[in-house]
């Protein structure tokens, strides 16, 4: 049932037009291209779209010193919120369902709270009207291990630190500009062209997408993995010299780029074999799986990302169906856990008319333009990092009355302020982005990596006793998911 949420196709498709995308940013001759893309997502495979022109209204409410770290404490923030700051009475508010969304701590109480109070015979103290909501945001930072991006991380001198838990921008800006990359090099082993803009400068964009297809279907699957696995006659095309006849190995200015190449046992596709013959695994290039999981793996962070600040809420729901199961193949049990009950309570529970309202309430837009959607969390956690620097700085406490009433109401406000001000007097406006590199450098870079190394191309027997450094490894999380989703059941169902 959970397996058979996630839409392949739709992923196919969306696949091949970021990679298009990726394309025409790199091929001056192919920009006109780019109204036909945006349209496409827009219309054809926009899922659930933000209404156009919408601009979010924020109402501010005032701060306390509840401890929001226990269950009981988000029990006093919702009773102060509601009771309190909105003088609704309990009557009213049984009587309706509210959404409070949070991270997933906030989530875990909200539902540990309402089990408690499940048998109290009262309307308001069950608290049964509360429907705890997991925001985007958070979550999405929980996806932010990049291990298989260490050799990357040394070659371009990144320094993001902490490669299992590092800062989420960083490694996002990391995982992003080598995606665009291997997707490049995928074009051109595609395309059979060195010069990807003169290539296709007198192809139509349906020649293009037939193509961008094709890449998908080979570099960006979960069957392209076992292909690349299995080797042989399963994989036809972007063959090079079996494995041992000739050196791949890239080495930096420095030191080797670390790697492994350690197959996980059994990551095949359910509807293939659990594990091939020992001929056949000869036969594969794990290097090369790996690679495709990896790249998969990048490519549907970034659909979420684009789904998000496109507004279509709908796009970003399709991937975190993946990684319903990839967060329990990779150990990230709580947030897994929080992406069942939400796919158990849209298949099951939820009427249409309250995923619809979920669906409209995810999001956030303050200016009203298009492409400038952000998960609802976040424009909170900038509200929040504001308030705590002005009560640092003035020494004051979340339940000063001032701060309270005057200061937390007008936050928004005070943010505008400060970014509008130092225009209006004509001061040079201050980077706060993350730093930038130049791409330029970074393409030559990855580009003549790539060229030694050869991550997309197959070369039969490369495997964990004979390959060297030659790409990091990227285990199947979504198979191990699945298979560690399917075992749980099998668990449950037998202590029933």
């Amino acid at each position: 049932m959970l397996k058979d949420r996630i839409d392949e196709k739709h992923l196919c498709q969306v696949m091949a037009l970021h990679c298009i995308s990726f394309l025409i940013e790199d091929s001056p001759s192919l920009l006109c291209h780019k109204k036909w893309v945006t349209s496409q997502f827009e219309n054809n495979l926009s899922k659930h779209r933000m209404r156009e022109g919408r601009k979010t209204t924020i109402h501010p409410l005032a701060t306390s010193d509840i401890n929001e770290a226990t269950i009981g404490g988000n029990k006093d923030v919702i009773d102060n919120i509601l009771l309190k700051q909105l003088s609704l009475s309990e009557e009213d508010i049984k009587k309706v369902l509210i959404i409070i969304g949070g991270d997933q701590s906030t989530i875990e109480k909200m539902r540990t709270l309402k089990s408690y109070l499940a048998d109290c015979p009262h309307g308001y103290p069950t608290y049964d009207w509360v429907i705890p909501l997991i925001q985007l945001w958070h979550m999405h930072t929980n996806t932010r291990e990049t291990s298989t991006y260490s050799g990357v991380n040394n070659l371009l001198r990144r320094g993001v630190k902490n490669i299992t838990r590092p800062d989420f921008y960083p490694a996002q800006r990391l995982v992003f500009e080598t995606l665009k990359e291997e997707v490049l090099d995928c074009w051109r082993i595609i395309a059979h062209a060195d010069d990807l803009d003169l290539h296709f400068e007198t192809h139509n964009i349906e020649d293009i997408y037939a193509v961008a297809q094709s890449l998908v279907d080979q570099y960006m699957t979960r069957a392209s993995v076992d292909r690349a696995c299995r080797g042989g006659r399963f994989w036809t095309t972007a063959r090079g010299e079996p494995w041992g006849m000739n050196s791949h190995a890239y080495d930096t200015e420095e030191d080797d780029i670390e790697m492994d190449t350690d197959m996980i046992a059994g990551d095949q596709d359910d509807n293939q074999s659990e594990s091939s013959n020992s001929s056949e695994a000869l036969m594969g290039d794990i290097v090369l799986a790996n690679s495709i999981t990896r790249m998969r793996d990048a490519m549907l962070h970034y659909e979420f990302t684009h789904a998000i600040a496109s507004g279509d809420i709908g796009r970003a729901l399709e991937v975190m169906n993946v990684w319903l199961f990839t967060f329990t193949g990779c150990g990230v049990a709580k947030y897994s856990n929080e992406l069942l009950e939400l796919a158990c309570n849209f298949e099951f529970e939820y009427h249409e008319e309250l995923k619809t309202a979920i669906k409209n309430n995810w999001l956030m837009n303050l200016t009203g333009h298009p492409g400038t959607w952000f998960p609802m969390d976040l424009g909170q956690e900038h509200n929040i990092k504001q308030l705590k620097t002005m009560v640092d700085r003035h020494n004051k406490s979340f339940d000063d009355p001032f701060f309270a009433n005057i200061v937390s109401t007008a936050i928004v406000a005070f943010i505008v302020t400060k970014r509008l001000v130092p225009e209006t007097v004509g001061l040079s406006k201050r980077s706060e982005t993350h730093g930038t590199h130049q791409s330029g450098g970074i393409s030559r870079a990855l580009c003549r990596m790539m060229a030694q190394v050869e991550p997309h191309i197959f070369h039969e027997g490369c495997c964990k006793q004979e390959s060297p450094k030659r790409l990091c490894h990227s285990p199947r999380l979504l198979n191990q998911g699945r298979k560690e989703r399917a075992t749980e059941s099998i668990r449950r169902l037998r202590s029933d």
